[in-house]
């Protein structure tokens, strides 16, 4: 998870990792292990950790590569939201980047 080391150190205090999830079973069940949570909480697929009554946030991040895969996952995530009148946005981590503040 690109920014899971954000979530764990400096955030931690305001957030909790209950949920991941990965491009394929085998790699979301890793990842869940290693960020200390029941291999059920790793998914493989957008609607089921957006189902997950323990999830409150979630944190769209992928690899630069990847950027457009994760489009198309962060709009069906963004659907679903709308879908049962969550909030969500969009948030970029370059935006206090000295390169783009004025």
């Amino acid at each position: 998870m690109a920014h899971g080391a954000s979530i764990k150190g400096s955030l931690a205090s305001q957030y909790t990792i209950t949920a991941v999830a990965t491009s394929t079973p085998e790699t979301a069940k890793a990842s869940a292990k290693a960020h200390g949570l029941p291999e059920d909480k790793g998914y493989s697929s957008p609607e089921d950790i957006a189902n997950d009554s323990d999830v409150d946030m979630v944190v769209v991040s992928v690899k630069p590569p990847l950027h457009k895969h994760g489009l198309q996952e962060a709009q069906e995530i963004a659907g679903l939201a709308r879908k049962q009148g969550v909030r969500n946005f969009v948030g970029l981590q370059s935006r206090r980047s000295p390169t783009f503040v004025k």
